[in-house]
Parts: C-alpha cells; sequence; structure tokens
C-alpha cells in the first residue's frame, strides 16, 4: 500500500510528514535493543522484550518514557517521539518499549497474532524492569526530571508499575487509560471476572479469541469510515498501516479469553483500588487525559479515579476518539500542548480534596477478593448440582 491515499490537504500533509520527516529522522537517531522477559511463556521460554530510546542533546536531559497501549507498538509512536522532542529543542531523552506478545517483541504464546498473557502482572514485571535497569541502568533516580506517558492498556500497566516504586516519576500523564472497559462500567467486577474464568479455565479457550476479535476486530480497521473507534483520522491510520504492512509481525488480532480474565483482575475503579494504590500514584503528579467520544475504555472510571487520587487532574478532549495523539491536528496538538506544559511546570503535590471515602487497604481489598471467589465458587456448585439433579429427574423419567 501507498502512502497517498488520504485525499484532504491535512491528510496529505500529515502522511508527507511522517514519510519524508519522521521515517528518516528516526530511523538514523533512535537506539533499539532487547532485554529478557521476566516471565516465560506457554513454552517455558523467556521471550526477549523490544525497547527504544533516543538521545537528546547535551547532558542533564530530562527523561520520558513511553508505555504503548494494547497491540501497539512503539514504532506506531514515530511522529509522538519527533514532536516531543522538538518541542523541547531535542534536550530529551526518549525511552520506550513493546509488551511481550505484542509489537516487535517476542510472544508468551505460540500464536503470534495473539494478545496473551497469563497473569497481567507479568507486563508490569517487565515495565518495571525495564525503568529500573534500562532506562535508570540498575541506577538509584538521580536529580534529573522523570516522566511517563503511558495509554490505554500501557496506563493500567503504569499504575500497576508505579505502586511497586512509587515516588520514582515526577510526573505522570496517563492517555484514556484503561481502568475500565466502555460500556461495562456497571457491571460488577466479580460478575466479569467470572465470565471471564469460565472462558479461560473451564472451557479451556484462554488464547482463542474472545467474540469479535480475531480479523474482525475494530483496532484492525484501515479505514476511518469503516468501524475504526481508534482515531478518526485518515491520514495517521495510514501512517500506521504503512508500518503494519512494513512490519507484519506487530499485527495483533485481538483480546484473548486469557487475557480478558486476567486484566479484569486488574480494573482499577473505586471499588478495586486501595490505599497504597493511591498513595504511590500522589507521590507523583498526575495528568489524565479523556477522550470524549472514547469507545474503548470508561470515561466514568476516568472521572471516578481522578476524584479519588488527589494529585491527579483530569483534562476532557473534546471531539476525540480514543487514540488522541494520531488524531487530527487540532486535537492533537492541544494534548500535546497539554503534557508539555504539564511537564514543565514546577511539581505541585495534592491538588485537591478526595471525594468520597478513603479507599480500602490492600489486605482487606484481598481478603474481600477471597470471599467473592468463594461465593463464585459456591454458586458454581450450586449449578453443577441443579444440572445434575435435572439430568437424574429427566434419567428417572425415561425409565419410569
Amino acid at each position: 500500500m501507498s502512502l497517498d491515499k488520504s485525499q484532504t490537504k491535512e491528510n496529505k500533509e500529515i502522511v508527507s510528514k511522517f514519510q519524508d520527516t519522521v521515517l528518516p529522522w528516526f530511523e538514523k537517531i533512535a537506539s533499539k535493543g532487547t532485554f529478557v522477559s521476566r516471565n516465560s511463556g506457554h513454552s517455558g521460554e523467556y521471550p526477549d522484550a523490544a525497547w527504544v530510546s533516543i538521545k537528546g542533546k547535551g547532558r542533564n536531559n530530562p527523561t520520558l518514557v513511553l508505555i504503548v497501549g494494547w497491540s501497539e507498538s512503539y514504532l506506531k509512536y514515530q511522529e509522538v517521539f519527533y514532536d516531543f522532542y522538538q518541542m523541547f529543542d531535542g534536550k530529551i531523552n526518549i525511552f520506550a518499549m513493546d509488551h511481550c506478545s505484542q509489537g516487535i517483541s517476542g510472544r508468551w504464546s505460540p500464536h503470534v497474532d495473539r494478545g496473551w498473557v497469563a497473569d497481567f502482572a507479568h507486563y508490569v514485571d517487565d515495565a518495571e524492569y525495564f525503568v529500573k535497569d534500562v532506562v535508570l541502568n540498575g541506577k538509584k533516580k538521580g536529580k534529573q526530571p522523570l516522566w511517563l506517558l503511558a495509554h490505554s492498556m500501557g496506563g493500567l500497566v503504569a499504575t500497576n508499575t508505579i505502586s511497586r516504586m512509587p515516588g520514582v516519576f515526577d510526573k505522570v500523564v496517563l492517555s484514556a487509560p484503561m481502568f475500565d472497559v466502555y460500556g461495562l462500567e456497571g457491571v460488577p467486577s466479580p460478575i466479569l471476572r467470572f465470565v471471564a474464568f469460565v472462558g479461560d479455565k473451564l472451557l479451556g479457550k484462554g488464547t482463542d479469541f474472545v467474540p469479535g476479535a480475531g480479523s474482525r476486530a475494530t483496532h484492525l480497521s484501515t479505514r476511518v469510515d469503516e468501524g475504526n473507534e481508534c482515531t478518526s483520522c485518515q491520514g495517521r491510520l495510514d501512517c500506521w498501516d504503512h508500518i503494519r504492512e512494513k512490519n507484519p509481525v506487530v499485527v495483533v488480532g485481538g483480546v484473548t479469553w486469557g487475557w480478558l480474565h486476567t486484566s479484569n483482575r486488574y480494573r482499577l475503579k473505586p471499588d478495586t483500588i486501595t490505599a497504597e494504590d493511591c498513595e504511590a500514584l500522589e507521590q507523583s503528579d498526575c495528568l489524565l487525559l479523556t477522550c470524549e467520544r472514547d469507545k474503548i475504555v470508561s470515561n466514568v472510571a476516568h472521572k471516578e479515579i481522578a476524584e479519588t487520587v488527589e494529585t491527579m487532574e483530569l483534562v476532557p478532549l473534546a471531539g476525540a476518539l480514543h487514540e488522541v495523539f494520531f488524531e487530527w491536528n487540532v486535537m492533537r496538538d492541544f494534548a500535546l500542548k497539554q503534557c508539555v506544559d504539564f511537564y514543565k511546570a514546577d511539581k505541585k503535590g495534592k491538588i485537591k480534596t478526595r471525594k468520597g471515602r478513603k479507599p480500602l487497604s490492600r489486605r482487606v481489598r484481598y481478603t474481600i477478593g477471597l470471599i467473592e471467589k468463594a461465593g463464585l465458587w459456591l454458586l458454581l456448585f450450586i449449578f453443577f448440582l441443579k444440572l445434575y439433579e435435572i439430568g437424574m429427574w429427566l434419567v428417572g423419567l425415561v425409565v419410569g
């Protein structure tokens, strides 16, 4: 596919910038590497996680770490890297990594096109290692600012990583973080976990796509007018499609039952966030970008978590779909400016008083989780017991 199918002037300018400026710049300046994942996959082997770094001009630069979203690759963010580099006059270091089972990283699953993970914590294990041993090179954080930018699923990975290493990041920007799924806000967490458990464990479909995923997944659509719910900008979608054609390994079909099961255990809502999570997040200034027309993740969850974390500021993005950094320039430029102004500003600390009650401690949440599991197993036992009774009743009718 050529990169000239976009027809509007802005689309053509976007594609031209990407092809003539961004790609050559990235190829020249980027340093690439891998590290071995902290966890093994289906085969027992430990896949390699791919990462990239961009070194800024001079010394004592701030460092920006990017954690990408579901099914993405750092290759998708080349224009984002370029724009941040220009907006800081080249005086910024940038690091990013691809999660295992997506992008150009190795796979935990034997199926290259399926996003599978045995435990969502494995994403966090790798992200924590990446920050400590690649970004910080095994040393303690210095005086220079360390910033975080995380999108969608990367936002959920980021918040869990911050819980493990509070205070490491000075500023945190979460772009449409996957705290909860759009349309499922009212469904209790235990119910969702139970449904996913049935598909993953009881039916043994852990590496199978959930209904509606696979080749029909909306994020694979190459046209904004044909079901794509991630961006309304055809030009930037063309650029991402070009990358996928050049690097077919980055094409991931959709979520699997296994991924759905384990990710549901980590959803961040008022009934799941712990006091320890809040305390860790509140050691950093946080900016949450929520997209007005998002149909992938829940804006309701964004508002609830922003009201819970006292150092988190919520910024709504009018007109934007899920991926604001790949939207039309007017929305994208506004989001980029929000990020840059936020990173450059002095550290604020608490900006508001928490609304509602204080979150429960991790120990209490764990106890509640055990009670929920016991209740679900009891319901399952009763269900199969009733099936058995019905079966025996039917047998009695036939024999009698």
